[in-house]
């Protein structure tokens, strides 16, 4: 495994039950899917031309499945009425295909998060996650919310529960 191939990396001792837990922790919960940094009108990373391909070091089905992380994206928050920040994928105009547009959301660019509001120095920033149930919320982010509009209580049982004897 990756312990003996890169010891030097990974010296005996250094990957601990806790520390990989804490790794998986804040891996999970601050993931993005990898459409948030693919170019617009790309379904998956597979059909993905990155602009610089150098840029683009892992097997395209890695970041289908485990997604991408952002530096500093990772660090807005949720609340349900945020509207501060929006992120747009990437545009960009290939020999194939030429957008000619006015608007700035169209003009060709990296990927981007837009603020809409000032902010002072040293505040947090939120964005709306989407709805999300609270088991939804704590299984991938760790906490919930009081009176989530998008909560919701799966009861289930079963043809007998429901026939009788």
């Amino acid at each position: 495994g990756i312990l003996h191939r890169f010891p030097s990396v990974f010296p005996r001792g250094l990957i601990t039950w806790e520390r990989w837990i804490w790794a998986a922790s804040v891996f999970t919960s601050r993931v993005l899917p990898a459409s948030c940094y693919l170019n617009k009108g790309d379904d998956s990373a597979a059909s993905h031309k990155p602009s610089n391909p150098e840029l683009f070091q892992s097997n395209s089905d890695v970041w289908d499945e485990l997604g991408v992380m952002v530096p500093f994206l990772d660090m807005l928050n949720h609340e349900v009425d945020a509207h501060q920040v929006t992120w747009q994928p990437a545009v960009v105009n290939s020999s194939d295909v030429k957008i000619e547009s006015d608007l700035e959301s169209e003009k060709e660019h990296d990927p981007r998060a837009i603020c809409h509001k000032r902010v002072k120095k040293g505040s947090e920033l939120y964005c709306n996650y989407g709805p999300k149930s609270n088991h939804s919320l704590i299984l991938q982010y760790g906490f919930g919310l009081i009176n989530n509009s998008a909560d919701e209580v799966k009861v289930g049982w079963g043809l007998g529960d429901a026939v009788g004897n």
